[in-house]
């Protein structure tokens, strides 16, 4: 787990509308897909579910919910990112302007909730899980999806051939020009790794009920090898793959 080692204060300010540019070209152009892919088989279940997507951005994973039948309310502290949703065809979703660390609901409000790409954007990370377990009803679930700090692609010598290994695939050339072409800073504030958000998911109340390790960027012939039976137990002892998606439940007492 790694903190910010400045004294710059994010604010909305920082997420205008330019800011969101480049997110908008890594999804237009499938260069997020592996992270769809993973998150929409996480959401197969929200079918006539109160969902709140807590931190939407763009919205683009509200969009993935409200597909699958489930009644979302999406929450975010920038006002630019919710008029880029609306512009974007969002305009029949349920918009509301708000913090993720001060949620403006009652107790035991939504189904499910969710908040992807968020966590690591926080000052106070663990007041929106402390959040997220008071506005979902006991037996409801929360998804949670980030960077993973700890793994086997931040290894000094394989993030070196993982990255020549990315830079020749379809998707590798095209996030390079999306970076070549689009200057932004990331705004993470505070990074986790597998066991220190399992830790901080399970001291929030929290049961865990699945998760997941997946690769950022897909290459089919590394993705093969690590998730072989004996090599990946290994990749996951060894931190697993650069990004993580978990699913936990409050409990129902």
């Amino acid at each position: 787990m790694q903190h910010r080692e400045n004294e710059k204060t994010f604010t909305a300010d920082d997420y205008d509308e330019t800011y969101f540019v480049g997110h908008i070209r890594r999804y237009e152009e499938g260069v997020y897909g592996n992270r769809v892919a993973w998150i929409s088989k996480y959401l197969k279940d929200v079918g006539g579910k109160r969902l709140l997507d807590a931190g939407c951005g763009i919205g683009f994973f509200s969009e993935v919910a409200r597909g699958q039948g489930a009644r979302v309310v999406s929450l975010d502290f920038s006002a630019q990112a919710l008029r880029v949703y609306k512009k974007r065809g969002g305009g029949g979703a349920s918009l509301l302007a708000g913090s993720v660390e001060e949620l403006p609901f009652q107790n035991d409000s939504f189904d499910f909730a969710m908040a992807i790409d968020v966590i690591e954007h926080l000052y106070k990370p663990r007041t929106l899980l402390s959040e997220l377990y008071r506005v979902v009803k006991p037996g409801g679930r929360v998804i949670v999806e980030t960077d993973n700090e700890s793994t086997w692609f931040t290894k000094r010598g394989f993030r070196r051939v993982n990255n020549w290994m990315q830079a020749r695939t379809e998707l590798g050339v095209k996030l390079a020009k999306i970076r070549s072409e689009i200057t932004s800073t990331t705004l993470h504030v505070e990074t986790f790794d597998y066991k220190s958000l399992r830790v901080a998911l399970e001291g929030a109340g929290f049961t865990i009920v699945q998760s997941e390790t997946f690769a950022y960027l897909p290459v089919p012939s590394r993705d093969a090898l690590l998730r072989t039976p004996g090599l990946r137990a290994i990749s996951n002892a060894l931190g697993g793959e650069n990004c993580m998606i978990f699913m936990a439940e409050k409990p129902r007492s």
